[in-house]
């Protein structure tokens, strides 16, 4: 671990934690200024971007990371590539905006959404340009745009705070702006360039895109089935308390920032399933080691923790801190498996996996959401995550037991032949 935060992995894993960090931040400031109800209205609102992110990051951004390693002008063609997805997805939102309008949708809403539409083009041109230096292993460019990113969003909220002008919709403003300004600065850094040769026909992206929407609706079912078994106030709640796990994501997303150009690189070579298979299993103990320590403080400190930040309506329930840290956990564990069958070109396994659990998921939440609310959701979800666990866990180890086997194939066939009457 000391080797990686000395070389540009330290930078890499630097730049995700300032990126997660200013969100929580931003997230925390909100919270404070508007409340649960609204808040919820907030997190609405970063479900739509983080949809879009995903979308982005399946299409576009892991087949970038993946391919780069052989391909590097899959770097620069996922750039593009991704700013026409982005493109795409601020007019679809603008439209959205246009219907509630019509609709009759209260105008905070209409306005939170009309302001999102501006804003995700900026924060997916930002991500984009953050993730074309981590998968080089370039930390350096990709921490410089996160700082700028964090100073503009969190230093703007605040000062709305003060100035008690922070809203919902200036909330999202605060973070398309700092986005923008990031992205400005990661395309000087990256410098310009033309694509070549053509985009690949596999199939990666439509499997990874199947992975991200059923996570993506896993994610959410707890919030929105709460808000309409419970009340919009106990979702804004629970999704409060579920912020406090913030730190472990940025671990997670460190995983995936760190592991996935290594994995993919490992892989590319001969001898790549047990180099990868050490990857993983230098990862595995870290990885778990500190998420289980941050679970347990994260217990016995979160009330007054989030009471202090968010405030005295978002006081959680002990017993959903203790059932969304065992989900956290779990999610930290299969972040490395994940990395682990993505970079093995698993993602059709994957996908077939969440198809699989992400429905029967969704209705243990609703059945225990209607037995005891926001407890038998937290509940719910920590079940479903084992699920999934104890399914990736085998599927990587098959796909590693076959890569090896064709590793081992391909040096047999490989290896010059002997000569009669000789050795090779």
């Amino acid at each position: 671990l000391l080797r990686r935060l000395r070389s540009g992995d330290g930078a890499s894993l630097a730049a995700t934690a300032v990126s997660s960090g200013s969100n929580f931040a931003l997230l925390a400031l909100v919270a404070r200024a508007v409340g649960p109800a609204d808040y919820a209205l907030f997190s609405g609102a970063l479900a739509g971007w983080f949809l879009v992110l995903g979308v982005l990051r399946a299409l576009v951004v892991e087949p970038m990371v993946l391919r780069g390693a052989t391909d590097p002008s899959a770097l620069l063609r996922g750039r593009v590539d991704g700013l026409r997805l982005a493109a795409a997805a601020g007019v679809l939102t603008a439209a959205v905006a246009l219907v509630l309008e019509a609709g009759g949708t209260p105008d905070e809403a209409v306005r939170a959404v009309a302001v999102l539409a501006l804003a995700v083009v900026a924060l997916a041109a930002q991500d984009l340009g953050r993730w074309h230096f981590l998968a080089q292993r370039r930390g350096g460019p990709a921490l410089a745009g996160e700082l700028v990113f964090a100073v503009l969003q969190v230093g703007g909220a605040a000062l709305l705070l003060a100035a008690d002008r922070l809203t919902v919709a200036s909330g999202l403003l605060c973070l398309g702006g700092g986005a923008l300004a990031s992205a400005l600065l990661l395309q000087v850094l990256a410098g310009g360039g033309e694509p070549e040769g053509e985009r690949p026909r596999d199939g990666l992206p439509g499997w990874l895109l199947v992975d991200f929407l059923c996570t993506w609706a896993s994610l959410q079912a707890s919030l929105v089935v709460v808000a309409a078994l419970v009340s919009a106030g106990e979702a804004g709640a629970l999704r409060g308390a579920n912020d406090l796990f913030g730190p472990l994501r940025v671990l997670q997303l460190a995983v995936l920032a760190l592991l996935l150009p290594a994995g993919a690189a490992a892989v590319a070579g001969r001898g790549g399933p047990g180099r990868l298979r050490a990857v993983l299993r230098r990862a595995r103990g870290g990885v778990v080691g500190l998420s289980a320590a941050y679970c347990l403080l994260a217990v016995a400190a979160g009330t007054a923790v989030l009471t202090a930040l968010y405030g005295d309506a978002f006081r959680p329930d002990l017993a959903v801190l203790a059932l969304l840290a065992c989900s956290a956990l779990l999610q930290s564990v299969q972040a490395v498996q994940l990395v682990g069958l993505k970079a093995l070109q698993e993602a059709r396994a994957i996908a077939v996996m969440r198809l699989w659990t992400t429905p029967t998921g969704i209705a243990l939440i609703a059945l225990l959401t209607a037995v005891d609310g926001a407890r038998g959701a937290a509940l719910a979800v920590a079940l479903a995550q084992a699920v999934r666990v104890a399914w990736v866990a085998g599927l990587l180890r098959r796909g590693l037991a076959q890569a090896h086997t064709d590793d081992l194939h391909d040096t047999t066939t490989s290896a010059p032949a002997a000569p009669p009457g000789g050795t090779a």
